[in-house]
């Protein structure tokens, strides 16, 4: 089994404008998607989930607000930050699939890959649960990132998921 690289999540580290600390479901965020991934969770975020649990069994709060499923105000949901989760770490393998000597020109080739993908082959496959057997791996990466998530078509978004910039 592999680490987890955690450069595809959403950071925990920024402080809400009212001062609120960050959404609670982070670490229930990174663990799933760790899991799904074929990665070993960070010892840190079973931690803050096996703390949740324990608050929640001493009646201190509810399931929810333990694990920070339900977002709060200025927070994503739980759901949505998995399944944005999902679709980053699909992206920055599709980026690594593409042509180009840099980075920057593997984010080009992506954007035109998305574009396609969007336009000509999602449409046909929006109905499956899965990929079809014996697609190209870049195709199967889209496929699962779609699938999670709205696909960003801009070069500066999608540089930004897959190279953490």
């Amino acid at each position: 089994m592999v680490r987890f690289d955690y450069q595809y999540m959403s950071s925990d580290s920024v402080v809400l404008s009212d001062g609120q600390r960050p959404n609670p479901a982070g670490p229930l965020v990174r663990i799933a998607t760790a899991r799904d991934i074929g990665a070993l969770p960070d010892i840190a975020d079973i931690d803050a989930l096996t703390e949740g649990v324990r608050r929640w069994l001493a009646g201190e709060m509810s399931l929810d607000q333990a694990l920070g499923l339900g977002g709060g105000p200025g927070q994503r949901s739980a759901r949505y930050r998995y399944r944005e989760s999902v679709r980053n770490h699909h992206l920055a393998e599709a980026h690594a699939l593409c042509r180009g000597s840099s980075p920057r020109a593997r984010s080009v080739s992506l954007v035109r890959e998305v574009v396609r993908f969007q336009g000509v082959v999602w449409p046909r496959w929006r109905q499956l649960d899965e990929p079809p057997a014996g697609i190209p791996e870049l195709r199967r990466h889209l496929f699962l990132a779609r699938r999670a998530a709205v696909l960003p078509e801009s070069e500066s978004q999608l540089h930004a998921i897959c190279t953490g910039s």
